[in-house]
């Protein structure tokens, strides 16, 4: 409309004052635009449910080439999925993750990711395989772009905004921000609170907190059969430090802070858990005498991991020493999160994360008696 009244001598460009410009133009204009005055102001202030949504479109697609306008077929078979460049996927078990332009993560509903799977680039909207509702989702969010056959990109254009940017949400509040198997979804479609760099370095603090734990744990129980009660004492606390760092990096805590920092601000960094802050605490003073403090510790230990592996979804973590077949799941969990890591140049905190990529799933505890037997 703006660009037909500026070819009858309306220039003015803001629209506030498109009332007026169409009241004088009628008043000299023939009865051919008088006519097409009319047709726009019945259009509007038609409400969509008059007709349908399609049926108003078609309605305004019809007036626009009556003004001038190209003459557009509301066709779904011309418009096409094309790639939005820095847009990548990354599953994590069962959880689809979107990374866009390295810096927001997107955690996707079931059906959400089933339709993202079905996404095949270059296909119509006539075409695809995925639900059209997913598809708006994806091309608010910029995780897709929509193309006129023919033609390149459809951009919306609205007068003082730039509606062509991607739509950025509030983050989501869901808690644990992240968990072994990804961010917890949250509706069609969520934004992490956390950066992409951070998200990635929390998930690699995550899973090496997770695997020391295990680690830990076989220590403890190796130096209580062998009645080494200072070692016992020692690996026991070295169990409620790992859980504590689970709890903190599963909340998003990064880069963590020295161990007794981290301990002493847990309440704070995880104010849904002061009770799991204040069993840490206790459990740091721990000493082991004899058998009965052994036993009385480990029911201590395996309790308050639980309560931290439930609270931060991790229940289902491998006991990756105790097995070849729970090391290789552990190889498959890590595997996922540093391959995220490394594209968005997470910080890695211990050089033997970066070593699980290299390990052919071989327990470290073999590596050790394969490099012994070739010794001799």
């Amino acid at each position: 409309m703006k660009a037909f009244l500026a070819r009858h001598g309306e220039g003015y460009l803001e629209v506030k004052w498109l009332p007026q410009q169409i009241d004088r133009l009628r008043t000299r204009a023939d009865r051919a635009v008088v006519e097409l005055l009319d047709d726009y102001h019945t259009l509007d202030y038609l409400h969509t449910a008059a007709g349908g949504r399609r049926e108003l479109i078609e309605r305004l697609l019809d007036l626009a080439a009556r003004l001038g306008g190209p003459t557009v077929t509301l066709d779904p078979a011309n418009v096409t999925l094309k790639r939005v460049a820095g847009v990548t996927t990354w599953p994590v078990g069962s959880t689809t993750h979107v990374v866009r332009n390295k810096a927001d993560v997107f955690v996707l509903s079931t059906e959400c990711a089933e339709s993202w799977r079905r996404v095949v680039f270059g296909h119509s909207l006539a075409s695809t395989q995925a639900a059209g509702r997913c598809i708006r989702i994806f091309a608010q969010y910029g995780l897709l772009a929509l193309a006129w056959r023919g033609a390149g990109v459809v951009r919306p254009v609205a007068a003082m905004c730039d509606p062509d940017r991607p739509l950025t949400p509030l983050p989501s509040v869901r808690r644990p921000v992240i968990t072994i198997d990804g961010a917890p979804v949250d509706g069609d479609i969520a934004r992490s609170p956390l950066g992409a760099k951070a998200f990635a370095e929390c998930a690699g603090a995550l899973m090496l907190a997770n695997m020391v734990l295990e680690n830990a744990r076989e220590d403890f129980s190796d130096a209580v059969k062998d009645e080494q009660w200072r070692v016992a004492s020692l690996c026991g606390r070295r169990i409620v430090v790992m859980a504590v760092r689970i709890l903190a990096s599963a909340w998003g805590v990064t880069p963590l802070p020295g161990d007794p920092v981290l301990l002493d601000g847990l309440g704070q960094l995880v104010p849904e858990h002061h009770h799991l802050a204040e069993i840490a605490r206790r459990l740091m003073e721990l000493s082991i005498r004899d058998r009965d403090d052994a036993l009385r510790a480990q029911a201590d230990l395996e309790r308050f991991v639980a309560q931290v592996r439930q609270a931060t979804g991790g229940e289902a973590f491998p006991s990756s020493f105790s097995s070849r077949e729970q090391w290789q799941q552990t190889i498959r969990h890590g595997y996922q999160w540093l391959r995220m890591g490394g594209y968005l140049d997470a910080y890695v905190e211990l050089d033997e994360t970066r070593d699980l990529l290299a390990s052919g799933g071989a327990q470290p505890g073999a590596r050790a008696s394969s490099r012994r037997a070739t010794e001799k």
